[in-house]
């Protein structure tokens, strides 16, 4: 459970406010394993697809999750 815990810690935007402009608020981790952080959940993958449509190209796993932060979500 720490490790979840880490992962999700280290895309946390430092501040919560200016610059972050959207902050996305997700169920714990699910039951079977999955978890938004290691991109390979449904909440991932649909939230992926749909900033993919959004704003073009914004990568998939890690990549995805490092835009996502950078871009203030």
């Amino acid at each position: 459970m720490k490790h979840y815990e880490t992962l999700r810690e280290s895309y946390r935007p430092e501040n919560v406010g200016v610059p972050t402009r959207i902050l996305m608020i997700g169920e714990s981790r699910p039951a079977n394993g999955t978890f938004f952080y290691t991109a390979d959940s449904n909440l991932f993958r649909y939230t992926n697809q749909a900033f993919a449509e959004a704003y073009g190209n914004v990568g998939s796993g890690t990549v995805f999750l490092k835009w996502f932060q950078q871009n203030g979500f």
